[in-house]
Parts: C-alpha cells; structure tokens; sequence
C-alpha cells in the first residue's frame, strides 16, 4: 500500500531523480542499490526489501 500524500510523491520523484543521477556516473551498483531500495520501501513498505538481515 502506498502513501499518496503530496509529500510520499515529493519524496519517490526525489529517490527517482537521484537514481537516474547516479546512472550514469556511479562508479559501481552499491549507490544505485541503496537508491532502488529506499525508494521500495516508499512504494510497498509492509513487504521486505532486502535488508542486510533478509535473504
């Protein structure tokens, strides 16, 4: 279930805008992991999303 305030949609257009940053310059995929994860735990927070304790 996802938030539909205006600040939920403020916040995933941010993580969205970052990501596409971080394409073209990142040095490896951990920035753009870390941003692909922030960003699904705003769209389904309840489901895990891989954690460092998830498998």
């Amino acid at each position: 279930m996802t938030d539909d305030t205006p600040l939920a949609d403020e916040v995933r257009d941010a993580l969205l805008r970052a990501i596409l940053a971080q394409v073209a310059r990142a040095p490896n995929a951990t920035t753009l992991q870390r941003l692909s994860e922030a960003y699904a735990w705003t769209v389904e927070p309840a489901q895990p999303h891989g954690g460092v304790n998830e498998k």
